[in-house]
């Protein structure tokens, strides 16, 4: 698999760097204003080797596909933005 593809075939709303996800489970993260309760891993579907064959197996391993949350609270976000683990 290609490590070059853009990130946007995985379907994500945000893309982080240097979070470690599956210790985020259970926890709430802020980014910029924005605060998400994290509920679990997302199960990457058929959809993804519809994008690039592959793909699906390939976010399979410690939560590649990430993760799901809801909005605790809500505001912008923008490229750039500090991201921290609050519990």
């Amino acid at each position: 698999l290609d490590p070059n593809l853009p990130w946007t075939l995985r379907r994500a709303n945000v893309l982080v760097r240097g979070l470690d996800l599956p210790a985020t489970i259970g926890k709430q993260v802020q980014l910029g204003e924005v605060v998400l309760q994290i509920h679990g891993e997302t199960e990457p579907c058929p959809t993804m080797d519809r994008q690039f064959p592959g793909l699906q197996e390939a976010l399979r391993p410690a939560c590649r596909g990430g993760v799901h949350a809801s909005v605790i609270a809500g505001g912008p976000i923008h490229v750039g933005h500090p991201i921290q683990v609050l519990n």
